[in-house]
């Protein structure tokens, strides 16, 4: 699931749901060179911007490692 820039999210099946909860916080991280170029090129892989594979993978771990609390983002 990603966040498109007109607030809404499309799901994998393509479908355009409304967002319920605007982005406007930043999160900034330092990273070596090699760590970036991984992230460029999985996320390309995934069809994603760096950011969106970066939030979306980071949500998906909080959520295994807080299980019961909701990542939705």
């Amino acid at each position: 699931m990603t966040v498109s820039g007109d607030r809404a999210i499309r799901i994998s099946q393509r479908r355009i749901v409304p967002n319920v909860e605007t982005r406007n916080e930043k999160l900034d991280l330092r990273l070596t060179p090699s760590a970036k170029r991984t992230l460029q090129i999985a996320a390309n892989a995934a069809h994603r911007s760096v950011s969106e594979f970066v939030l979306e993978s980071a949500l998906a771990r909080a959520g295994e490692t807080l299980p019961d609390v909701s990542a939705s983002g």
